[in-house]
């Protein structure tokens, strides 16, 4: 039996506070940076850069943060189970 995936939106605040607690900050356009200060590129558009707006915030283990498309969820979510599959056996 598949396991029950979860999505919570969350308030503009709320997502800056979760942000913040893992060393993330956003610059003066609104552009989510790395703990290391970079900008984070978009998987579908490489020229353009994630935002609150366009994001999701995926604590898993640790903090990523990934656009907020179908393609990029489903990305994420088979790289992860792929990952708990392997590591079961």
């Amino acid at each position: 039996m598949a396991k029950e995936i979860i999505f919570d939106e969350l308030k503009k605040e709320e997502a800056i506070l979760l942000l913040k607690a893992f060393d993330y900050k956003l610059d003066k356009e609104g552009h989510i940076l790395r703990p290391s200060g970079s900008k984070i590129p978009s998987e579908l558009h490489p020229n353009k850069y994630l935002t609150l707006k366009d994001s999701a915030l995926v604590p898993a283990g640790s903090m990523d943060v990934i656009d907020a498309n179908p393609i990029s969820i489903s990305k994420f979510i088979r790289e992860r189970t792929v990952e708990k599959d392997v590591c079961s056996r």
